[in-house]
């Protein structure tokens, strides 16, 4: 190993991660099975310093973790359910059927890292909040917010979650689970980098690329900051579409 340790914030360093697999005082590999993943990626730093030579790797790994971690233990299937990512899950009720609650219902068991927000406007008639938006928060074991502007909600509402993702789902929306369990393979299996997923027209979001657009707009529009978000992530490669 030839390079000194680099000082980046976007890098991370191998060197105290208890799923380093060293031999003597060189690191050959990871106990999580990611440096191949991330050689493929040409994400792979050779570097050492005064005690020993380790990888870094070139972007951020959310799975290093120190040796006050689960009491020193490194185990692998603990770390890897501390990844996957969750979800802020809005629904827009207003034009939603019953063939689409029901839709939306089938994903409560799968989808188990989404929280719900079911959303209707305050107009809405009060046969469709008795048929539609009632059994919906009940079966989703949803919040119901009540309000007059959707997009606006969903975005200040976003913007306050700690969740990986969001997600809007409406009458227009192609639901599927698959969503959820995809972004988490492409992220923690694949090692791909994006900030919008998109399966079959529907998308999940970065939560902090929503936190970095809104502080350069300064708009709490859901629409207007996801607009950003897409034309960001259309320059940067950051964009995942998938049709299935």
């Amino acid at each position: 190993m030839k390079s000194k340790q680099p000082d980046n914030l976007y890098q991370t360093a191998c060197k105290d991660c208890l799923f380093a697999v060293y031999d003597g005082n060189t690191q050959t590999d990871c106990s999580m099975g990611r440096i191949e993943k991330w050689r493929e990626k040409d994400a792979v730093i050779e570097a050492y310093d005064n005690d020993k030579e380790f990888f870094v790797i070139n972007g951020v790994c959310n799975t290093v973790r120190q040796g006050n971690w689960n009491g020193g233990v490194a185990d692998t299937e603990l770390v890897r359910k501390e990844v996957v990512p969750t979800f802020e899950v809005f629904i827009v009720a207003d034009h939603l059927s019953k063939d689409t609650v029901d839709e939306i219902l089938k994903l409560h068991d799968e989808a188990t890292t989404c929280h719900w927000t079911v959303l209707a406007s305050f107009d809405l008639p009060a046969e469709v909040k008795h048929s539609i938006v009632s059994p919906l928060a009940k079966g989703l074991k949803a919040d119901i917010v009540e309000c007059a502007d959707a997009p606006f909600t969903i975005g200040t509402l976003s913007l306050k979650t700690r969740r990986s993702f969001t997600v809007v789902l409406d009458h227009l929306s192609l639901v599927s689970s698959e969503l959820f369990t995809r972004v988490d393979t492409l992220l923690n299996d694949d090692m791909d980098k994006f900030v919008v997923y998109n399966l079959n027209g529907t998308e999940a979001v970065s939560n902090l690329a929503l936190h970095v657009i809104h502080h350069k707009l300064e708009t709490y529009n859901f629409n207007h900051l996801c607009d950003a978000v897409r034309d960001y992530a259309k320059e940067q490669n950051l964009t995942v579409t998938e049709v299935k």
